[in-house]
């Protein structure tokens, strides 16, 4: 089993938006997938009812749990056949960050291309590097035209990050998927945005392969325990 945890000492710099669509990209590629939600704002949640409520989606089920329940409630996933669980983080909680963090084989930064995200990246990988995981920086929300994500790519390397090769734009249909509880793979497919979070999605598999040094095999028992 694979865990992915989402992290930022920054809000709103995109966690849920990044744990739940690549969740459903997940089941749609055949991995039985779990969201963990950890943050008591409870946005991927609500996304999970949502999804539960619409007939046409299943699987990537979301898990509202406390910090302290999070070894027991991987164990569990672990023994039910979950192949990938995704870890979403609240900000400003650093003990909590860091909890995920060591239960995680690999964790994503989402920042936007602006300079309280960016200032805001060091604080954030100092929480990988305490629990001595790999982790990798995403860009999000990246606007259409400007220099924006050179500008932000640059800076970030400047501070000695690895970014992932993949960046999400500012895309309305991120948004619109998220109501009915669906991911922008399931709600638009063929599009854009479905198209570059399919890359972000078969890149974070090669970094967790070669982060592990194990493939998880697809399959289609998507059973999560809960």
């Amino acid at each position: 089993m694979w865990i992915v945890a989402m992290i930022s000492r920054k809000g709103g710099a995109g966690k849920t938006s990044l744990a739940v669509h690549l969740g459903a990209c997940a089941e749609g590629q055949g991995l039985a997938t779990g969201i963990v939600d950890l943050d008591p704002q409870g946005t991927a949640t609500k996304w999970g009812l949502r999804r539960a409520q619409n007939g046409a989606r299943t699987g990537a089920e979301v898990v509202s749990a406390l910090p302290a329940s999070l070894p027991k409630l991987l164990t569990t996933a672990r023994k039910s056949g979950a192949q990938l669980m995704l870890l979403d983080t609240a900000p400003h909680a650093d003990s909590l960050a860091v909890d995920a963090a060591r239960a995680a084989d690999f964790i994503l930064i989402p920042c936007r291309p602006a300079i309280a995200d960016i200032e805001a990246m060091e604080a954030s990988a100092d929480i990988a590097r305490l629990a001595k995981r790999p982790f990798a920086v995403v860009l999000n929300a990246i606007g259409a035209q400007g220099s924006r994500e050179a500008e932000a790519r640059q800076e970030l390397h400047r501070l000695g990050l690895e970014l992932a090769p993949v960046a999400l734009g500012h895309r309305v249909a991120y948004g619109d998927a998220m109501i009915p509880g669906e991911g922008v793979t399931e709600h638009r497919p063929g599009s854009t945005a479905a198209t570059e979070l399919h890359a972000l999605f078969e890149w974070m598999c090669q970094k967790l392969e070669g982060s592990i040094g194990r493939p998880v095999e697809k399959s289609m028992d998507r059973k999560v325990a809960q």
